[in-house]
């Protein structure tokens, strides 16, 4: 039983990477789009920001809809739209058109997660779920990692397409091995998961205002490393990778130490966010404060993203498990994705604007001032956060 739940795992963490290099294809084919007049730079902040927001908002609606459906249908309906989006776009439509199939592409893209978290929880043991879920969110830095090489090579070989078409027909490769190994599960949704919504919990309100501010740099740095490494340095897309593969290694980094981390922190989130977001405010204030080449400037742009992948693995793997025993494990995260999702999406739309008037240095002055409040609520707040001993109890 381990060994199929592992192999599940495997799956499950290689489907998750994969949608990774469908989504980050759009930031490192960004300058090639603008070369060829496809998109602005404008449009492109559009498309990251509407990208989240339409995630935000599958995220908020599959999640109740994953506790209640069998994990297969969602996973498997959410690679066959992701995959089938990106061969459209690799087609270079105009603007319009192009919105159209990323917005269909961040909608299938929120239909993964929920239901491969619920998974997690039918098929190991409370602490171990926690671990491979955290695990889990490794795949998005490994995502990261695999789209800068594939997609500089694609670029390179294909030209722009190749970065849309490939991810998109490996992402519909997997899907059959999804349906394969995961349509005998079935969850046990438990009585309670039909009372009210998790939304009424006090422990999940007051998670919101920092997933909402982590939301705001966590995908930011991705969408935007690229161009900025590009653009403020005068470097090319082969160099550029160079550089900023270090962004997700270290985030992968951090999403691998989230779990033990949280344990050293007593099994308080409060306090390993706390931390984390102090990280965040001082390298956004050296990068728009400070003369910096661009090894120093990728360093802390690693940073912030290393520390606000702990800061994600707490909100959407560690956390939501609390509720296990509610049913509402898909329902929990779903929310925290809503708030950061949301709150990317509109801040990408504003950012893509500010760049083009004011260069990059109000972006990272904002996320220090963010992360600076964000430290201050969770250190001021009062009363404890939750813990392993509160997971019981309707929502």
């Amino acid at each position: 039983m381990k060994r199929r739940a592992d192999v599940i795992f495997s799956v499950c963490f290689l489907a998750y990477l994969l949608i990774y290099t469908a989504r980050l294809n759009l930031s490192m084919a960004a300058p090639e789009l603008r070369s060829l007049a496809v998109l602005t730079t404008q449009q492109i902040g559009v498309l990251g920001g509407m990208f989240s927001v339409v995630y935000a908002c599958g995220r908020l609606l599959s999640g109740r809809i994953a506790d209640r459906t069998a994990p297969w249908k969602l996973i498997c309906l959410g690679l066959a739209l992701c995959g089938l989006s990106n061969l459209c776009a690799g087609l270079l439509p105009p603007f319009p058109a192009f919105l159209l199939l990323w917005g269909v592409n961040a909608f299938a893209q929120s239909l993964l997660w929920g239901p491969i978290l619920r998974m997690m929880s039918a098929i190991y043991p409370e602490q171990a779920a926690r671990q491979r879920a955290s695990w889990l969110t490794g795949a998005v830095a490994a995502g990261s990692i695999v789209s800068i090489l594939l997609s500089a090579r694609l670029i390179g070989a294909w030209g722009a397409p190749g970065a849309f078409l490939v991810p998109g027909a490996l992402v519909l490769a997997v899907a059959p091995a999804m349906f394969l190994l995961t349509r005998a599960i079935r969850p046990q949704t438990p009585p309670q998961a039909r009372s009210a919504g998790p939304v009424r919990r006090k422990d999940v309100l007051r998670m919101l205002p920092p997933a909402l501010i982590h939301g705001v740099m966590k995908d930011n740095v991705s969408l935007w490393m690229t161009v900025y490494v590009m653009d403020r340095f005068g470097t090319d897309l082969e160099s550029s990778s160079g550089f900023i593969l270090l962004i997700p290694l270290l985030g992968l980094v951090g999403r691998f130490l989230a779990p033990g981390l949280h344990r050293l922190c007593r099994s308080r989130e409060a306090p390993l966010m706390a931390l984390s977001f102090l990280c965040c405010a001082v390298s956004a204030a050296a990068l728009a404060l400070l003369p910096l080449r661009v090894w120093s400037a990728v360093l802390l742009l690693s940073l912030i993203y290393m520390a606000t992948s702990v800061i994600n693995s707490c909100l959407l793997a560690i956390f939501p498990l609390r509720f296990a025993q509610d049913g509402h494990v898909a329902a929990v995260s779903g929310i925290m994705d809503f708030a950061a999702y949301l709150s990317m999406g509109l801040s990408a739309m504003i950012y893509g604007a500010v760049i083009h008037a004011h260069g990059y240095v109000p972006m990272y002055l904002s996320w220090a001032i963010l992360s600076a409040l964000a430290l201050m609520l969770l250190v001021c707040r009062r009363g404890r956060p939750a813990n392993s001993s509160e997971t019981g109890g309707h929502l």
